[in-house]
């Protein structure tokens, strides 16, 4: 059975600053990444993700981007990408075509790719909730998976275009940046799990969950409740998977925060798509239910990884989802 390593008391913050939203110094180490992500959902099926990384010391980028609404889904991978693609030396969170921008208070993600245009723009509910105000009680293997990072509630409007369709955005959404050493290797192959997701005017979460090399759990996770940050001291993280025992249907989250209580978001996923950037993984979108909650819709995503550190694996034959780029008519499941 594996050790679980239980999360003491906290109440501390992490001190970010607007500062941090720009890009930061990179060192010449091979394992240190720059990461910059927005999740959106409305919880009535309409979603995607841009999430762009660097790798400086490796000369190379990526870009992954999904978006769907009403069963039709973009999907796109962009990996690797050389440095110069994703313009660095400009200062901008870039990849290809797409670009994540924070100024005076709002981030700006956009981006074209044929026949998808991306023109959304989030506003952040509370400054700067960070995973690490947990991570850094779990030691040094934590801080090597999890880098410098925060991870911010918020809305995203504006607009996405699939095809012929132009859809209007008004979803509740999630945006993170991250920067430091991730050695992919401290975990174990069968990988790990994220979600983020909440209910419309109602709490929101933010949770992680993964196997160490040495076979010990490390879990953090927050819930945003009446504006207030609560960071959990338990975490559940329980996929629900298909016949084949791999393809995700949906799952549930379980936070115990300290003082607060228990929380258990019910997921459904809805839209699953499969990429493979340092290992294999299924980012997925769905629906989400509160226990004891009624009104306001709910939205979850979902990233499932497995063979975290094995690129050279070849792809899963049981794993259903969209693994085509562009725009895709009908839905997978």
């Amino acid at each position: 059975m594996a050790q679980i390593l239980k999360v003491p008391g906290h109440a501390g913050t992490i001190g970010f600053e607007p500062l941090d939203e720009g890009l930061h110094t990179p060192p010449a180490d091979p394992l240190w990444q720059e990461s910059t992500w927005v999740y959106w959902g409305d919880g009535a099926g309409t979603g995607g993700v841009v999430h762009i990384s660097q790798e400086p010391a490796n000369d190379r980028g990526s870009v992954f981007v999904s978006a769907y609404s009403d069963g039709v889904a973009y999907r796109r991978l962009g990996q690797p990408l050389p440095l110069d693609t994703v313009g660095r030396a400009a200062g901008g969170h870039g990849a290809g075509d797409f670009g994540i921008h924070h100024e005076g208070g709002a981030t700006a993600v956009r981006g074209t790719d044929q026949d998808v245009e991306i023109d959304l723009t989030f506003k952040d509910m509370l400054p700067y909730p960070s995973l690490l105000a947990v991570f850094p009680s779990l030691g040094d293997p934590a801080k090597a998976v999890s880098s410098t990072s925060y991870q911010v509630p918020g809305q995203v409007t504006g607009t996405v275009r699939l095809g012929s369709r132009t859809i209007a955005v008004d979803a509740m959404s999630q945006r993170g940046h991250s920067w430091g050493i991730r050695d992919y290797k401290a975990l174990r192959g069968n990988g790990s799990r994220w979600s983020t997701g909440g209910i419309e005017g109602g709490p929101r979460y933010h949770s992680y969950a993964a196997i160490r090399a040495d076979g010990a759990v490390m879990h953090a996770a927050y819930v945003v409740d009446d504006g207030q940050v609560h960071y959990a001291d338990d975490v559940k993280m329980i996929v629900e998977f298909d016949l084949d025992g791999a393809s995700a249907l949906g799952g549930r989250v379980e936070l115990t925060c300290n003082g607060v209580g228990k929380y258990v978001f019910r997921c459904e996923l809805e839209n699953v798509n499969q990429f493979n950037y340092h290992g294999h993984f299924s980012v997925c979108f769905g629906t989400t239910t509160l226990d004891g909650h009624s009104g306001g819709r709910g939205w979850c995503a979902w990233e499932i990884h497995n063979a975290v550190h094995d690129p050279a694996a070849g792809e899963p034959f049981f794993l259903r989802g969209y693994t085509k780029d562009g725009v895709q008519p009908t839905a997978v499941r």
